[in-house]
């Protein structure tokens, strides 16, 4: 049995890098590529017993607090070995009958390390390396395994961008080891040079943590390279990271904690793009494509800044003349209320055509929730026309005269809703990379403020 006694670090204290607390996130998954996800999340809870689940659109199983996902990967990917995520491991009662019957399911399984006693390891079908050890006081999934050339810069980088809490294993000599809630992460010396996580049957690794916004300033402190830069997905934040020896990480923001937008999270790098007094740089363009415009009914109002709708020059949108491609769109609006006037009804749009064929839109009504539908490009055949209205039940929109906010994100072929503090729906097949923001006009006097884009 591998005994575990939990100690200070003294090394790590005294060059005084461990961050404590207040870095501190929480070990959230191990994310790992295969041929068939399903199949993935059913043999690993065959021989390990966690519960197969679903994390967003993957398969996964969840053991304990720890989760495993799955992502589909083509031919070319290897197994774990020689990349910096060498394996991961499992704590079980008894090795040795763990490993016969895992032999009897047909799994490939060494024999015992006679460098670390008790230790035995297994290869998925897929490649990724499984250590099997013995530890009372953790049963289950037990650690990632990270080998790194230099492996004390390594130990220091973790733990000021994650936290976590230093401890040691008897019988591991020269691994150190961080914890962070019920797993470990272990890191040892590389005797050879290690690869990236690229191509390899362990894709990533992903931390949850609470306060993105001072996550990502401490990362981009640190000199982290951002593989994917912030985003919005589903009800929170993620971004992907390059650490130490090429290990991608993902790092999640807690479930709900984009209850504020993105603007408030994050006011670096937007741009104002409220239309002047002439409307310059601002084209109107009649909705279908085909009809005319009727009169002028966009203007802004300068001592207030507020661009304003009238609603009585017949159906168009307004759009703003740059072309972008992943970009967020927040903008706030509010109907002019009018006793006895129902249907309200307007919108916004994100990757539109110059010409307004093609348009993925924003509806929104009068206390109704905002959705997302339009006209999308296909790669074959004519553009395909999309509606998520059933999809969406929670009425976030607020009545006429009450002041709303929005933000229309575009990340490749992923747009998201997000409506006065939650994200109402999700895109995922939008065909054009890139196009303009706008506004639409389709009878009601509506109100703008605060426009702004922020592009990704």
């Amino acid at each position: 049995m591998l005994t575990r006694t939990r100690v200070l670090l003294a090394a790590v204290l005294c060059t005084g890098f461990w961050t404590g607390p207040a870095a501190a996130g929480t070990w959230d998954h191990v994310h790992l590529t295969v041929s068939d996800t399903a199949d993935a999340a059913k043999w690993y809870a065959k021989n390990f017993g966690g519960e197969v689940t679903k994390s967003g659109p993957f398969d996964a199983v969840l053991f304990g607090s720890n989760l495993v996902k799955f992502r589909r990967g083509g031919d070319d990917v290897s197994g774990s070995r020689g990349s910096a995520v060498d394996h991961i491991a499992f704590s079980v009662k008894d090795v040795n009958a763990k490993a016969a019957a895992l032999r009897r399911n047909g799994v490939k399984v060494g024999g015992p390390k006679r460098r670390i006693p008790g230790v035995v390891f297994a290869v998925d079908p897929w490649g990724t390396r499984i250590e099997l050890l013995e530890d009372g006081d953790l049963l289950g999934f037990h650690h990632v395994h990270l080998k790194s050339k230099r492996p004390r810069g390594t130990v220091e980088w973790y733990a000021k961008a994650f936290g976590g809490e230093p401890a040691k294993f008897k019988k591991a000599s020269g691994i150190t080891v961080i914890r962070y809630g019920d797993m470990y992460l272990f890191i040892s010396r590389a005797v050879q040079a290690v690869g990236s996580a690229k191509n390899r049957s362990v894709d990533h690794v992903g931390w949850r943590v609470k306060d993105f916004a001072s996550t990502v300033k401490r990362l981009k402190g640190l000199g982290t390279r951002f593989l994917v830069e912030p985003t919005l997905s589903g009800d929170h934040m993620i971004a992907f990271v390059e650490g130490p020896d090429g290990v991608k990480i993902e790092v999640v923001e807690s479930k709900g904690g984009a209850k504020t937008s993105a603007l408030q999270r994050e006011s670096d790098g937007w741009v104002d793009i409220m239309p002047p007094a002439d409307l310059d740089g601002w084209s109107r363009v009649p909705v279908p494509p085909t009809g005319k415009l009727g009169r002028a009914q966009w203007h802004v109002d300068t001592d207030r800044r507020v661009l304003v709708c009238d609603g009585d020059g017949g159906h168009d949108m307004l759009l703003w003349k740059k072309v972008l491609g992943d970009a967020v769109f927040h903008f706030e609006f509010r109907y002019t209320k009018k006793d006895g006037l129902k249907g309200y009804n307007s919108g916004a749009y994100v990757r539109n055509s110059p010409d307004g064929s093609i348009w993925h839109q924003a509806q929104f009504g009068d206390a109704k929730d905002g959705f997302l539908f339009g006209v999308t490009p296909r790669s074959t055949g004519k553009p395909k026309f999309f509606s998520l209205r059933k999809e969406v039940t929670d009425g976030r929109v607020k009545p006429a005269g009450e002041w709303n906010t929005m933000e229309l994100t575009a990340r490749g072929k992923t747009l998201t809703l997000w409506v006065n503090g939650a994200v109402t729906c999700q895109f995922d097949e939008c065909g054009l990379p890139e196009g303009q923001v706008g506004l639409e006009s389709e009878g009601f006097r509506v109100e703008f403020r605060n426009l702004r884009v922020k592009e990704l």
